[in-house]
């Protein structure tokens, strides 16, 4: 063996070892150095001297040694002044400092190299972790200032100074909870997305790498071994050096352990083992000081314990009791094992999804992390026979309509036997399997959506057959009820992704309501029981206004804020429960006067209401506050501000609001390029400035906002042809667009957008004629056409239908006064 192949093997040792609890070290070395006495008396002096010093990895390799070498707490390098050693690592030594100059305050961490004669090898690292800090810049990921080389030759790093605790230690000294400290892992989520988007692999994510500051802002940090990608090469697909095996084996993936590529999804799997002892207090698999063959062998061949079941069997004594199994078990565990599946490509595709996800946890939506139960095979037998497309469907269909009835009679006998624990699994298989799993693996067939429907409709008879048997119990009448608010968001959320049955989702969320109104009236302390009632009344509110009933929608919305209202108000601390009274008052100001939703044209009522929530964004624990659903939301309140100054004619103030609201939408999706909500935000910021600047009399500046709103409405619909909000997204980009062609004189284009986008309302209405958006919006579109025609000279072959469409939504006071307008110019101009 080469000297320096030799010292990788030592730097390889060292860190792996000092990773683990000192008890466990001395048959880790003595396994990985079985071959070799030199070697292992080596690395055994080596860890003494550590010992002695009692900071870990101190000091460099046999090479560089400077076992006995001073002190360097008070010497000057460049203008700074070293003021106390904080940490060490195979490439150097770490020091906090100070300016000493006296130009200016600023305390900063300094990165000294060992010794002064250094190895080829280790330049080249000191400088890829130059160039790869030098191109970071985030706010989760520590920033480097300067670099330099010392008077006798020691090469430096000059890095942001973060005073914080490793991720770990915070979360358990803190006590934090599940929530919070899924919080805190979206940070790192996106910190690692940004560098794998700036074709950085990290390739040692662990928690001793991160850290997070008093103020609970994440910092990524010590990228010593991470890997550049090279601009033309495919940023999942970057080779490890041979020997170059600096990582820490109780975090690297399967494929790193063994030597194999390292890519992003090494990463990801890295991010799932942290995330697994944040929430369980210990790793998936219980390493004890086995050679790095043998953790690969365990990792590769035996399945990880389940998150929940971790923690339930007894973690550290230091895991918070904040975290309760019960949490975890279900979507946490699902998330977490998809991120460490052994296979990567089965792995999320980034740290962005992993983020995603777990947002939709936060949020109570359907999580993207599928079983590997009967819907991975299903995935995997329709990519097989994408040739026999319907075929496959409908046999899908059937076998999984035959095996959700198989699953009620079993969980009616499992009823009569253990109750809720068991029970409650199969809900959540069931529910699992049949809407989520075997749904999305047909989802993207062509001719399927019969079939979907079909298989929806199988899968809410069974939820209701299962319900009849939960009753008394609150757990399971809270697990079924989470069910159905979930069946019900996939059938037909109207302001998100869905199939658009409105008529389908409204059931779903009744009789939820009934199920979690149970769970609460006998768990009043649950709050997870009262949190899942407030979000069904607020889908329920909305499925109503949507249909017509606006009334009653209002009425389920102010319901569902004072439940939110009540949680908020018994955890202050808490600000996913802040924001969830923030995005309350959003959707009620919504339906009480937001011309873009059906509403009771109370304008200055919703003004009011946004307002409130404007305030509590600003206001603690959201003040300040840098989670992505936050600073959603702060987006979204200007949208929806400026919307209310565009009715009220204040245009100039519509455009403020609306180019703040396209700022940090732009960022967002950035940050969650794969996030639908997030990249439809950017669209509905570009269409909303294209309205305003087309009033404001700029038509050039209009046309190229409008242009990149339906590029975007496109694009999204593309990636999901069944999600009925896509049509409608389309058809009003296509009408704004041509409110600025007609402005411009080109009738003719603009006629023909009208006319597409009467088409995409058509295709919306077909899923469910009873949307009253889309009707009013089919109107609408309507109307403009047949008013600009005739006024060209042309036939309106669609004033018929317009006036009689928009007479009958007058007749049912859904109309805004505009269409009133609208409807008396249909009425006197020629025909």
């Amino acid at each position: 063996m080469t000297d320096p192949d030799r010292q990788e093997r030592v730097k390889a040792i060292l860190d792996a070892a000092l990773d683990l609890d000192p008890a466990a070290r001395a048959a880790f070395v003595s396994g990985e150095c079985a071959d070799d006495a030199t070697l292992l008396e080596e690395v055994r002096s080596l860890l003494e001297a550590v010992d002695r010093t009692g900071d870990p990895l101190e000091r460099p390799l046999p090479q560089h040694s400077e076992l006995g070498a001073p002190a360097l707490e008070g010497t000057l390098l460049g203008s700074y002044r070293l003021l106390r050693r904080v940490g060490a690592g195979g490439m150097g030594v770490v020091y906090e400092a100070e300016r000493a100059d006296e130009q200016f305050d600023r305390r900063v961490a300094i990165k000294l190299l060992h010794g002064q004669g250094h190895s080829e090898d280790l330049i080249r690292r000191f400088r890829q972790e130059r160039q790869i800090l030098a191109s970071l810049a985030h706010p989760n990921i520590v920033s480097m200032l300067d670099a330099g080389v010392t008077g006798d030759g020691r090469l430096f790093l000059v890095m942001e100074y973060v005073e914080g605790e490793r991720i770990d230690v915070f979360s358990e000294r803190r006590g934090l909870t599940t929530e919070q400290r899924i919080d805190l892992f979206r940070q790192v989520c996106a910190a690692v997305q940004f560098a794998h988007q700036n074709l950085v692999v990290h390739r040692d994510l662990k928690p001793g790498n991160i850290l997070v500051t008093p103020d609970g802002v994440v910092k990524l940090l010590d990228f010593g071994v991470a890997k550049i990608v090279s601009p033309g090469a495919d940023p999942d697909r970057t080779v490890t050096e041979a020997g170059a095996r600096a990582f820490t084996p109780a975090y690297a993936s399967p494929e790193q352990l063994r030597g194999e590529a390292v890519t992003v999804l090494s990463d990801i799997y890295a991010l799932g083992v942290v995330l697994y002892e944040i929430l369980a207090g210990r790793g998936p698999y219980a390493f004890r000081g086995e050679s790095i063959f043998e953790m690969e062998r365990i990792v590769s061949s035996s399945e990880p314990t389940l998150p929940s079941a971790a923690l339930a069997q007894g973690g550290p004594a230091g895991v918070a009791p904040g975290v309760r199994a019960q949490e975890l078990r279900g979507d946490l565990d699902q998330i977490i094992l998809t991120a460490i599946r052994k296979e990567p490509e089965r792995r999320y595709p980034s740290a962005a999804q992993l983020g995603e996800d777990l947002r939709r946890f936060l949020s109570g939506r359907p999580v993207l992390a599928q079983p590997d139960t009967l819907g991975y095979r299903a995935r995997k037998f329709v990519r097989r026979h994408r040739s026999s497309i319907l075929v496959a469907t409908v046999g899908v269909v059937a076998l999984t309509v035959g095996l959700s009835g198989a699953v009620v009679q079993r969980s009616r006998a499992r009823l009569a036997q253990a109750r809720a624990e068991q029970q409650a699994q199969d809900v959540r298989r069931l529910v699992g399997s049949l809407v989520f799993d075997v749904h999305d693996a047909i989802s993207e067939l062509p001719g399927s959506t019969e079939a979907r429907a079909l298989l929806l409709d199988r899968a809410y008879a069974s939820l209701e057959g299962l319900a009849l048997d939960v009753g008394g119990d609150p757990a399971l009448e809270w697990e079924v009820a989470e069910a159905l608010l979930r069946l019900g968001i996939a059938q037909g959320q109207p302001a998100g992704a869905s199939l658009g049955d409105l008529s389908a989702a409204a059931r779903s969320y009744e009789k939820g309501i009934e199920l979690a109104r149970a769970a609460v009236a006998g768990a009043p302390a649950q709050t997870r029981y009262r949190r899942t009632l407030a979000v069904l009344q607020e889908q329920m509110g909305d499925a109503l206004a949507f249909r017509g009933e606006v009334g009653a929608g209002v009425g389920l919305a102010q319901e569902a804020l004072s439940g939110y209202a009540t949680i908020a108000q018994a955890a202050p601390d808490s600000a996913r429960h802040a924001l969830s009274v923030v995005i309350s008052l959003v959707k009620l100001g919504d339906l009480t006067g937001n011309p873009n939703f059906p509403n009771l044209g109370l304008a200055d009522s919703a003004r009011a209401i946004y307002a409130t929530a404007e305030l509590r964004l600003a206001t603690y624990p959201l003040a300040d506050n840098a989670a992505w659903g936050v600073r959603r939301f702060r987006g979204l309140v200007q949208e929806r501000i400026g919307t209310l100054a565009r009715l009220n004619g204040d245009l100039a103030a519509a455009r403020a609001a609306f180019e703040v609201s396209l700022s940090v939408r732009r960022q967002l999706a950035d940050e969650a390029p794969t996030n639908v909500d997030a990249v439809r935000d950017v669209g509905v910021a570009y269409q909303n400035l294209c309205e305003v600047e087309a009033g404001l009399g700029d038509l050039a500046l209009a046309r190229s906002r409008c242009e990149l709103a339906l590029e975007t409405y496109a694009g999204l619909h593309v990636s999901d042809t069944s999600n009925a909000q896509g049509l409608t997204d389309l058809a009003l980009g296509h009408r704004s667009l041509a409110g600025v062609l007609d402005e411009s004189g080109e009738v003719e284009s603009a006629l023909d957008h009208l006319s597409t986008a009467r088409d995409w309302l058509l295709r919306r209405l077909e899923l469910d004629a009873s949307d009253v958006r889309g009707r009013l919006e089919l109107a609408r579109a309507e109307a403009y056409h047949s008013l600009l025609a005739r006024s060209a000279g042309r036939p309106a072959p669609f004033a018929t239908d317009a006036e009689a469409r928009l007479s009958e939504l007058q007749a049912q006071g859904l109309t805004a006064p505009d269409d009133l307008v609208l409807l008396e110019r249909l009425g006197t101009t020629e025909r």
